[in-house]
This record gives structure tokens, sequence and C-alpha cells, in this order.
């Protein structure tokens, strides 16, 4: 059984969830329906852009082009991970990179392989999904996780506590 197609409008219906946070935010006097209007474009038109690009990534299946696109992602995740800790983003960039490059493939890896058992390992139809979904749940913990061990040592630094030296 396939993957049965949506068409434009069947996807834009769901746009309609939209109305009561809007109006919600309308009452409430947030100020915050032009941030949600752009921020909802600016969503819509990064995942057609994504959905063009893996359907051609799906048609090719290249493991070349797979590594490549898995590399893109978890560069992104690092750089939206200091980003969102408010880190600078050079020392720390290549320490996270490692620290989130070896688990997420051995986890990836061992899915694939003992799980799942495909026989490829670079097969996009595996690598792509799974590893997104894998790369979201770490973005979120690894940003959780960075502000609260440097907020500790900030708080203990300023309680004249700690050794370490945070900028």
């Amino acid at each position: 059984m396939g993957a049965q197609d949506l068409s434009i409008l069947s996807l834009s219906s769901l746009l309609i969830f939209l109305i009561p946070i809007l109006i919600i935010s309308q009452y409430l006097k947030l100020g915050l329906n032009r941030a949600i209007l752009t921020g909802s474009l600016r969503m819509c038109l990064q995942l057609s852009f994504v959905g063009i690009y893996l359907e051609f990534l799906f048609r090719l299946n290249s493991v070349l082009l797979n590594f490549a696109y898995l590399l893109i992602m978890i560069l992104i995740a690092c750089y939206t991970v200091l980003k969102s800790s408010n880190l600078k983003i050079l020392p720390f960039f290549i320490p996270l990179f490692f620290a989130l490059v070896i688990p997420f493939s051995v986890i990836l890896f061992f899915f694939d392989l003992v799980i799942v058992q495909i026989a490829s390992l670079f097969d996009v139809r595996y690598l792509i999904p799974i590893g997104g979904m894998l790369l979201g749940n770490c973005l979120r913990s690894l940003i959780i996780g960075l502000n609260q061990f440097y907020t500790g040592i900030k708080t203990q630094k300023k309680r004249g506590r700690s050794k370490f030296c945070v900028s």
C-alpha cells in the first residue's frame, strides 16, 4: 500500500486551524497576529521547498546524495542548537557536532540495521525520515540541556562557588 497524494486544497484547508488562534490573540490583545501569519507563511514556503527537494532525493536514492543531505541536516541542527542556546557559534560548533553526530549515527544505524533490518543503510526511505525524527528530538533536548548547564554555571559563578568562567 503506497502513500496517498494530497492536493494543495486539502493541505491548505489545515490553515483553518489558525483562525481560532488569531481570534484569541486578537481578543487578548497579544499583538501576535502579524508574527503568527508571517511564521505560518514562512513555514508553508519552507516545507514546500523541502517537499520538492525530498521528492527529487527520493527519486534518485543516491548514497552520496543521501549522506550529504543527512550531513547538512546535522550541521543545521548544530547551528540551531547553538543559536537557540545563545552560545558563541565558533568555539562550540565542532565539539557539539561530534557530540551530536556520534550518538546520532550509532542510534540511526542500530535502528536501521537491527530494528528495521534494511539491506542498505543509506536507503532514502529510511535514512532521511528516521534521521530527521531523531535530529528533531535531539535538537530540543540539546537546547534545554545546554541552557540549563550554562545557566547553572552562571548562577554558581555569581554565588562565588564555581571555578568555571562563562562569558
